[in-house]
């Protein structure tokens, strides 16, 4: 299934039951990765965008969908947009206290994201990891807890799959007398270490575990700590992707490094 479609079945479960927490962090989880499409007033102008502003529930929310069908049905007419991913959206919407009217007019997949949500987004997909130097003592195989942990990190991390030549999950001691869980990477390259941790990090603060003491750790292959990490551990399995054909974007937001500004 592809992210846009994804988001779309996501929005449709959140829909029918608004109260379940769980879905809505897989909706969060999955609309801070997918293709976004904004809806703008004008035509972007030197890296800066000026959206449509829906007043919805007495706030003011910018007007996002899954597709650029949605868009077009919305209005029925040619009308600007920018196609952006649903983090350069958040990043850009917190200093505005906007919200997101997401797939206005389709019924079984509209709703509303508030302005207090997309700052706690927001403050999920900044935050950096933190290192620390706990010796771990042991290694022991997880609980049931293993298939949502593992589902998560499948779906976030199926992009990065082929940076490492193996991703382990496995309960884990410390000298301190803590447990928790550790992904173990094997063989990832220096330059994708810190990409692949926040990744995986932001996939657990969606999962809806409270409480989870979680951990990343790089391995190469020949450490003493993998084959005991094989013995016990899960590995996650990634499913065959489709080839991806390049997108040529000439708009605001196709350059991570210089996030578009509203005006």
């Amino acid at each position: 299934m592809t992210g846009e479609g994804r988001l779309e079945v996501l929005a449709e479960e959140l829909r029918r039951f608004p109260a379940d927490q769980s879905a809505r962090m897989r909706f969060f989880n999955a609309f801070c990765d997918a293709e976004v499409f904004l809806l703008l007033n004008e035509e972007p102008d030197e890296g800066s965008l000026s959206p449509v502003v829906l007043e919805a529930e007495g706030r003011g929310h910018v007007l996002a969908f899954a597709s650029e069908e949605h868009l077009a049905d919305y209005l029925a007419q040619v009308a600007p947009y920018a196609a952006l991913s649903g983090r350069v959206i958040v990043d850009m919407l917190t200093q505005a206290e906007l919200g997101i009217a997401f797939n206005w007019g389709v019924l079984a997949s509209e709703m509303v994201v508030t302005a207090e949500e997309i700052t706690w987004l927001n403050g999920v997909i900044s935050e950096a990891p933190e290192t620390h130097n706990a010796r771990p003592t042991s290694f022991f195989a997880l609980g049931q807890e293993s298939d949502t942990l593992s589902r998560v990190l499948v779906e976030k991390l199926i992009s990065a799959s082929e940076l490492a030549q193996a991703f382990w999950l496995i309960g884990v001691g410390y000298e301190t007398g803590a447990k928790g869980v550790m992904l173990c990477i094997v063989d990832a390259p220096l330059e994708a270490e810190a990409p692949l941790a926040k990744a995986a990090l932001e996939a657990i603060a969606f999962c809806g575990f409270e409480n989870l003491l979680f951990d990343v750790s790089f391995l190469k292959h020949h450490d003493k700590a993998v084959e005991a990490i094989e013995r016990q551990g899960q590995r996650l399995v990634f499913p065959k992707r489709p080839p991806i054909t390049p997108k040529q974007r000439s708009m605001p937001g196709s350059d991570p490094a210089r996030p578009p500004k509203l005006r």
